[in-house]
């Protein structure tokens, strides 16, 4: 497993595709403390100073703030329905349970809305 409990393993890092970037601008990572906590300043900081395609990015506040800074996002469960939709997983659902079983919170309404998109697929 490369993902163990919200974190990048070990193992994950040693691989090429993961690379670890350090934030430039910390006065801007602290102009966001007020609103955010640090992972998730640095995330949106980062995701300036990168460019980024998208900011993966779950919790509300942060989302809201990255759009407001024009920052396109998507989260976990979006990650999900693209891997669904590109034939790189069989189940959304599944998915949902387990991440549900290893303690990510997801909304019951969520949880059947996410459902509903899958079954169009």
């Amino acid at each position: 497993m490369l993902v163990e409990e919200g974190f990048v393993s070990e193992r994950a890092l040693l691989q090429d595709w993961i690379i670890v970037k350090q934030v430039e601008h910390q006065e801007k990572v602290n102009s966001l403390l007020n609103r955010l906590d640090l992972v998730e300043s640095e995330a949106i900081v980062l995701g300036l100073e990168l460019r980024s395609d998208f900011l993966l990015i779950d919790e509300k506040a942060g989302r809201l703030i990255a759009v407001e800074k024009q920052i396109k996002t998507i989260g976990t469960l979006g990650i999900l329905l693209e891997s669904k939709r590109q034939g790189l997983i069989s189940s959304v659902s599944k998915k949902m349970d387990h991440l549900r079983e290893i303690g990510f919170w997801i909304s019951d309404s969520l949880y059947a809305k996410i459902v509903e998109l899958e079954k169009q697929m």
